[in-house]
């Protein structure tokens, strides 16, 4: 049962049936969006229409490039011959073959970057936006959603720290052994440093940097509008990297590290890409949509502070954290880039940690995904739960009015 093949197979169809099963939630979540324009709309789903085209071309680039990107850590255990180019340039970094290794990289970069830009242009040609619908509560009493949005962030800690008090037993039994000592080159491990490693650094690069420069940028480029209707240009700066992941980056990366002798620290492990272009992107869409009520809030002689916070900065705020913590999750699971920077047991990240016991320690693997894994899984499953109900399903996503149909009377 446990032979080469059948593991090889069974391995190839978890990762498998793991990407369908995201694919489909986020498609769900996308094309739910879409078919809630229609809602109010006198041609139906008919309307929708250019906005179902411009997300599914958007979806086909998105699979390609992080295809591309992909690092399976299969190959590096079953050697079949045939490596992905994420396999190669991890190989041609480890023995530091980097004519070969930065080749790699380029030939991976350059059909990502401009899968990146197609997507981009097709966002600016088919006017998309995003809006939080308002619901009869909001209407009635505009109130409410400060209050609302206040008693979830109440709520969620509470949640979490039910659910912590719950697992606490089995997470206290865990611990007990705070280290384990593995074989060879591995040594012994603490598992605070591979929940520090694993959390801290991607944190605070979103929480100070990502995060506020994302939201800064869209907001200029969405809500103020520089350049009028076709703001959305300036997204074309930074449009090749809108699908890049940190594996085009990783070897110049490291020979960056070591020349400023970093490599192998735990700065070493602070993520390469310090601006989110998707978080960018998303919400310049989402400003873009809010935008017109801003405006009119301000031609009723709102005061300025008062309407930023009520039409842009409060409807934005839990669309930020779930960008956020989007951006965290797929930071802290990054394997090939901790693989290439961390080589001492001391700065294993929790998916290094993983591979490298795996073929030599399989206790050792467990233990890491039961302490970090599931402590991330059932936190951030409520998180996303909260969410999913409260405000996820009230995004509408379709085409900005052309300047004839915001013309017309009604």
């Amino acid at each position: 049962m446990w032979d080469r093949e059948s593991t090889e197979t069974t391995v190839l169809l978890v990762e498998a049936l793991t990407m369908l099963i995201v694919s489909c939630a986020a498609g769900l979540l996308v094309y739910s969006a879409i078919l809630r324009r229609s809602v109010d709309d006198e041609k139906g789903w008919i309307s929708t229409l250019p906005a179902f085209i411009a997300v599914w071309l958007i979806g086909q680039f998105a699979v390609l490039a992080y295809t591309l990107q992909t690092f399976p850590p299969l190959g590096l255990f079953f050697r079949s011959g045939s490596l992905t180019f994420s396999q190669f340039v991890f190989e041609t970094t480890r023995i530091l073959n980097l004519h070969l290794g930065f080749a790699a990289s380029v030939m991976v970069f350059l059909p990502v970057a401009i899968l990146g830009v197609l997507a981009t242009l097709i966002l600016i040609l088919f006017r998309l936006q995003l809006e939080l619908v308002p619901t009869a509560e909001d209407s009635d009493r505009p109130g409410n959603k400060v209050l609302g949005i206040l008693g979830w962030l109440m709520a969620l800690p509470g949640a979490v720290g039910v659910i912590f008090i719950l697992f606490v037993p089995y997470v206290v039994s865990l611990l007990g052994a705070t280290s384990w000592v593995g074989e060879g080159s591995t040594g012994s491990i603490s598992m605070t440093q591979v929940w520090l490693n694993t959390t801290l650094p991607p944190l605070l690069v979103i929480v100070f940097i990502q995060l506020p420069v994302a939201y800064l940028g869209a907001l200029g480029i969405g809500a103020v509008r520089p350049f009028g209707r076709w703001s959305e240009g300036l997204l074309l700066l930074f449009a090749p990297w809108l699908f890049a992941t940190s594996m085009p980056f990783a070897l110049q990366r490291m020979i960056a590290l070591g020349n400023a002798d970093a490599l192998d620290s735990f700065l070493a492990l602070v993520p390469p890409l310090l601006i989110s272009v998707p978080m960018l992107v998303i919400l310049t869409l989402f400003f873009k949509g809010h935008a017109p009520a801003w405006r009119q809030a301000r031609a009723e002689g709102i005061p300025a502070a008062r309407a930023f916070f009520t039409k842009l900065f409060m409807p934005s705020l839990p669309l930020a954290g779930f960008l956020a913590v989007l951006s965290f999750l797929a930071a802290a699971q990054d394997l090939i880039y901790s693989l290439v920077v961390g080589i001492r047991p001391e700065q294993f990240t929790a998916a290094g940690a993983i591979l490298r016991f795996a073929g030599i320690n399989l206790l050792g693997s467990e233990k890491v995904i039961a302490v970090v894994g599931l402590p991330l899984f059932l936190v951030f499953s409520v998180i996303f739960i909260a969410l999913r109900i409260r405000y996820l399903d009230r995004l509408s996503l379709g085409r900005e009015p052309s300047v004839m149909e915001q013309a017309k009377p009604g």
